[in-house]
């Protein structure tokens, strides 16, 4: 079933393109200047007299992934999961599994950054203001970093940029409070969580810091008094290039390390 978000800009484009192809009298119309392009909609660049191809396969899968507004909330996710936005920059993370007949909000944990450190000097973090970028995903702007939620096809990702280097000495710690599902244990591919009564959970994947020259320095995240805790070495920030992005990823579980079906297993 196509989606109505997803109908709805298909026929905008088709209409578009039919309006586009001929006058009002069934002429062709006459060359005219180029307009400036239209937010979120690729610009195709003329290159030898021929436009390059609309790719309307990554729209589609813009306005999939897209999180939306819903009253003070913003919402978002995939068959596998259902995400809302608080304004505080708290937000809920629910797995489902379609295949097995399960509720879209069968279990929830909720996840809130709540601690940024340089050394044992805290960030800035608590003033939050959101955006929804041209790509979709959510911006979660917290002064010194921007926290990013964004959707696909294997999870949620959750990460965190930083234009230039926070002042300071020490390691960078971030610890993201997690609360609604019970601490199941660690593996090779992260920590896990998990709903009791319906067995659904979560896995909080491995974390990567990605600096501007491609440089990838793995993070392990550790869970430690009801929080998760992702730490980046003095040495590593000492030798990063900015900016800098730490990038975990949240997927839903059907059980300790199973992912629910249909998703992509990747970390």
């Amino acid at each position: 079933m196509i989606r109505k978000g997803t109908f709805m800009l298909m026929s905008a484009i088709f209409v578009a393109l039919a309006l586009g192809a001929c006058g009002p009298n069934g002429q062709s119309p006459a060359p005219q200047t180029a307009e400036p392009a239209v937010a979120g909609i690729p610009e195709a660049t003329p290159k030898g007299g021929v436009s390059a191809p609309f790719d309307l396969d990554k729209v589609i899968r813009q306005v999939r992934y897209a999180f939306r507004p819903d009253g003070d909330d913003y919402r978002g996710g995939d068959r596998g999961f259902a995400i809302t936005v608080a304004p505080s920059g708290a937000f809920s993370v629910s797995p489902a599994n379609s295949q097995a007949g399960r509720p879209a909000e069968s279990a929830a944990a909720s996840l809130e950054t709540r601690v940024a450190m340089l050394g044992t000097t805290s960030l800035p973090i608590a003033q939050v203001t959101r955006r929804v970028a041209e790509d979709g995903h959510l911006r979660l702007e917290r002064g010194v970093m921007v926290e990013h939620l964004r959707n696909d096809a294997q999870g949620l990702e959750q990460s965190w940029s930083f234009a230039e280097r926070p002042a300071g000495e020490g390691d960078l710690t971030l610890r993201v409070a997690l609360s609604g599902m019970r601490f199941a244990g660690a593996s090779a591919t992260g920590l896990h969580f998990n709903d009791q009564a319906g067995g659904l959970g979560l896995r909080y994947g491995l974390a990567t810091w990605v600096d501007a020259q491609g440089l990838q320095t793995p993070v392990a995240a550790k869970w430690e008094d009801g929080e998760i805790v992702l730490s980046v070495s003095a040495q590593t920030l000492a030798q990063t290039s900015y900016p800098a992005t730490l990038d975990p990823l949240i997927s839903a579980e059907i059980g300790f390390d199973t992912p629910v079906p249909g998703l992509s297993t990747s970390t």
